[in-house]
């Protein structure tokens, strides 16, 4: 299926492949985390790529990659390549299981997913929830310690 390309992303072709070459750098160091990481902060670059996009993720989730909160916000982004291939069993598998998610704002993104961007195809509003769901930061529990976290 032929990708609509995205205005003035070009330039990100050269980086792509650095990107890549991170990657491969990272799950040859048996860094999942990192390897993660990267594709999570670098994640536009693959929109119009999003075969390859979705097959890094699938190697990253794969593996042990040290954290749960970044294994889902992996999903999110899992799902949103998903919708740019049209794979709409794929990206509702992703939605189910952040739904099933014990995390509550897992469950919540994954109820914002179905509700707003699967079951309507709106990828536009698909790359919103997805913005949002990258830029939630991990909450201590009600009475946990900051200091108690960190250790």
């Amino acid at each position: 299926m032929a990708v609509a390309r995205a205005p003035g992303r070009e330039w990100l072709g050269a980086d792509r492949a650095n990107l890549v070459a991170a990657f491969e750098w990272a799950a040859a160091q048996h860094d999942w985390e990192c390897a993660a990481l990267l594709l999570l902060r670098t994640f536009t670059v693959f929109y119009d790529h999003p075969t390859e996009g979705i097959a890094l993720t699938d190697r990253c989730l794969a593996e042990q990659i040290g954290s749960e909160d970044i294994a889902m916000k992996l999903r999110c982004n899992q799902w949103y390549l998903y919708l740019r291939v049209a794979d709409h069993v794929s990206a509702r598998s992703v939605v189910d299981r952040l739904r099933a998610s014990s995390d509550p704002v897992h469950q919540v993104f994954g109820i914002c997913h179905d509700a707003n961007a699967v079951a309507t195809f709106d990828t536009a509003r698909a790359a919103s929830l997805l913005q949002r769901a990258n830029q939630i930061q991990a909450t201590l529990p009600p009475g946990a310690d900051a200091t108690q976290a960190k250790g």
